[in-house]
């Protein structure tokens, strides 16, 4: 089977400017195409997916303009079931809302994260990916006198913060990690000794504090492990050659790096298997790819999907979705299922509960000048095939 044949069978399906949701299954359409379970999602996504536990899918959808703007959090699951929530960081009407930022731990607890930075002030609503109907919300402020380079949510379910407190006699900093239990509880800062200056991020791993920067001089990526208690684990050093990118995901207690380096106007990605320690355990061959939404493990292998290529036809246009295929614990066996059709673009791959794959996709189509400059339309599907190979179009 083909993709393009099943595509074809529902080229009559648009997605509308609105946005529909729901939590009713009534409302999930299933089709079927030459060997292949297809189920169409009737809603857009503007955001990133996030893959939960091989069970879902979580982005997020809008409705509206300006200060009628209304933002949801969406979950898909692999059977076609749609549950959404509405959220507001503001309950007042003469302030435009703000989406914040969305982080998962590896405990598939959801953090959106607001912050207002005329006050320096949190504002994180928690979420279990598994059950929208239950909400934490927790705030915190910083002192004025302190920088916050980066965030994190915890394992725990609580959310830590890095604060920065520069001297401006001598040009040193002081850091100290800011944390809230699971409760939304203020702990004592704690400080940490970081001889760095230019710290760009940081997450957490189990009981490891990962913080990132970047040597722009020696073109080097920097990741240092530490312990909540400030004790340093280990240091990983990855160089890159042009302008880099680096995504981290938590997948069954590894930990997946991506880099991703531009070279020549084309995109390369290394992918990394690290330990709790920040220990190297596995890394792939240098590969083109250019984006990728999402990393889920089936029976020992982890899937990578993504676009190989991008298009340069249009604003917003893309081409050339693809799979990787990677053995868990030999990252050279790799198999690779191209999806060259304009415009289709796999997210993530799980598995079916009884046999096979159930591959989250997206195709825009491109009706109108509008549509085809607007990169948020975009038609989403669930594809169950026994091989991963029945996906296949290379020509």
């Amino acid at each position: 089977m083909k993709l393009k044949y099943c595509i074809i069978s529902l080229i009559f399906l648009t997605i509308t400017s609105s946005v529909l949701l729901s939590c009713d299954d009534d409302e999930t359409v299933y089709y079927s195409g030459k060997d292949a379970d297809i189920k169409f999602l009737p809603f857009t996504s503007y955001r990133s997916f996030y893959a939960c536990d091989n069970k879902c899918i979580v982005t997020r959808a809008k409705q509206g303009e300006n200060k009628d703007l209304k933002y949801y959090l969406v979950k898909v699951g692999v059977d076609g079931t749609i549950d959404s929530t509405f959220y507001t960081f503001s309950e007042a009407e003469d302030i435009t809302s703000s989406d914040g930022d969305m982080y998962f731990n590896s405990s598939n607890q959801l953090f959106l994260v607001n912050k207002d930075y005329t006050t320096n002030s949190f504002t994180i609503f928690r979420y279990d990916a598994a059950d929208f109907s239950q909400r934490k919300t927790m705030t915190f402020c910083l002192p004025d006198e302190f920088n916050n380079p980066g965030s994190t949510p915890l394992d725990d379910g609580g959310y830590a913060f890095l604060a920065q407190k520069m001297s401006f006699e001598d040009g040193t900093s002081e850091w100290f990690l800011y944390r809230l239990d699971a409760d939304g509880n203020e702990r004592e800062p704690m400080p940490l000794y970081l001889n760095v200056e230019d710290v760009r991020m940081i997450y957490s791993f189990g009981n490891s504090l990962i913080v990132y920067r970047s040597n722009w001089l020696e073109h080097l990526n920097i990741f240092s492990f530490y312990t909540f208690e400030g004790k340093f684990l280990n240091e990983v050093i990855i160089p890159y050659s042009g302008m880099e990118t680096h995504k981290l995901h938590f997948v069954n207690n590894s930990l997946y790096l991506s880099i991703g380096d531009y070279v020549d106007g084309k995109k390369y990605n290394t992918f990394y298997r690290l330990d709790y320690e920040g220990n190297v355990l596995q890394k792939t061959p240098t590969m083109m790819f250019y984006d990728y939404e999402c990393i889920t493990e089936i029976d020992g292998r982890i899937y990578v999907a993504g676009q190989k290529n991008r298009s340069h036809e249009g604003k917003g246009s893309a081409d050339d979705g693809i799979v990787y295929s990677i053995d868990r614990d030999n990252f050279e066996d790799i198999d690779s299922i191209k999806m060259k059709y304009k415009d289709v673009i796999p997210l993530a791959v799980m598995p079916d509960q009884k046999e096979g794959y159930n591959v989250f996709l997206i195709r825009r189509y491109n009706y109108t000048d509008e549509m085809m400059n607007d990169n948020t339309t975009r038609n989403i599907y669930i594809y169950h095939v026994d091989d991963l190979h029945n996906l296949q179009i290379d020509d």
